[in-house]
């Protein structure tokens, strides 16, 4: 009983084990994604930047808002993306690929119908963007492949301007 006890639990131990450290290319570019839209959600670019192309790095660092109200707009906005990984693989000695997500964002339609009239310099004192319940928004969904390139040993996105046009998708009145 004592050497079938062991048997199962040596068993046990190595096929639980053996999978540690084996992190493959997908779950690296996964992880990149995810840590772009981790950035974006919490409206920091200069984070963001990390994760796509060098040669679209300095453009996404450089992101400034216009006013007080343009920042609260982004930043109320993106606070409500979100993703879902859907498929795709890269191959183990590839340097690039593509993985194909679902994204999630507010109706930009809606969103401006809603928030962006309360523009402060607008008269009538309308209320703050924060002050608007943006949780009963309309939601758009968008199926969108991530393509990304391999920079060194690190996974970077390549379409980020395509991304960016899908988060912001507006479809008003749909």
């Amino acid at each position: 009983m004592k050497k079938l006890l062991f048997i199962i639990l040596t068993i046990f131990v190595l096929t639980t084990t053996y999978g540690c450290g084996n992190t493959t290319e997908t779950d690296k570019a996964k992880e990149t994604v995810d840590n772009f839209f981790a950035a974006l959600k919490d409206a920091d670019f200069k984070k963001a930047a990390d994760f796509v192309l060098s040669e679209e790095q300095e453009q996404m660092r450089n992101t400034q808002w216009e006013d007080d109200f343009e920042r609260e707009f982004m930043e109320t906005y993106l606070s409500k993306i979100s993703l879902k990984y859907l498929s795709g693989e890269i191959e183990k000695d590839k340097t690039e690929g593509s993985l194909m997500y679902k994204f999630k964002s507010i109706d930009m339609g809606d969103f401006i119908s809603k928030v962006g009239l309360n523009n402060p310099t607008i008269e009538g004192g309308a209320p703050k963007i924060k002050d608007v319940d943006v949780d009963g928004m309309h939601m758009v969904e968008l199926e969108k492949s991530v393509f990304l390139k391999k920079e060194g040993d690190k996974w970077l996105i390549a379409n980020v301007d395509d991304i960016m046009n899908a988060i912001m998708e507006f479809k008003a009145g749909e």
